[in-house]
């Protein structure tokens, strides 16, 4: 209970004081980057952008779509651009699961002051839920899923300044990001 006092107090005083670092969620597809995100943000009464849903918006199509008509090269030049534009304070952003694929992004991630969460969730988990039909890489199946798990999963260690393990619950991931930025914070790990 001590606990959940202090981190309500400190939840109310950064809001009131309004010097909250961007949040941004890093992960395979399928970790919970986009509904855990928007947990995070209403709790911790940030701003939620998802950078897909946001080019998604700016192209007025489906990422599928996007991948089908101008290729993997020019969204990946869209996420770029995205992420580039996202930082400001009080954000929480979730990103696509290839964003750390291009050196460029990693260097923006790392630029930023912004606090990078790698949302872990076993592969297998992931596999369980995740619809391989509706995602553009992942279009020929689990196999896909796998492969790209072992391409990206040190991109994602490297990127992050705190890795948490989504592996029970929703509210579960939820509480152990918000534990984990507070404790970053307080041991004064801010960007600038």
């Amino acid at each position: 209970m001590q606990k959940q006092k202090a981190l309500y107090y400190w939840e109310i005083t950064k809001a009131a004081a309004g010097d909250k670092m961007d949040i941004v969620l890093i992960g395979m597809p399928g970790c919970g980057k986009s509904s855990i995100g928007k947990s995070v943000a209403k709790r911790l009464n940030m701003q939620f952008i998802d950078i897909d849903a946001e080019i998604e918006r700016q192209e007025e199509k489906s990422i599928a779509e996007i991948f089908e008509v101008s290729g993997e090269g020019y969204f990946r030049e869209k996420e770029t651009e995205c992420l580039r534009a996202s930082f400001g304070k009080s954000r929480v952003i979730a990103t696509g699961g290839g964003v750390v694929g291009r050196d460029e992004n990693l260097k923006i991630l790392k630029n930023n002051e912004a606090v990078v969460v790698f949302i872990d969730r076993p592969l297998e988990n992931i596999m369980r839920n995740v619809r391989t039909d509706t995602r553009p890489l992942l279009k020929s199946g689990k196999d896909k899923l796998e492969a790209l798990y072992k391409e990206r999963y040190d991109r994602y260690i490297a990127a992050c300044d705190i890795r948490i393990v989504n592996d029970t619950s929703k509210t579960d991931a939820v509480n152990k990001i918000i534990n984990e930025v507070k404790s970053y914070e307080d041991n004064g790990n801010k960007r600038t």
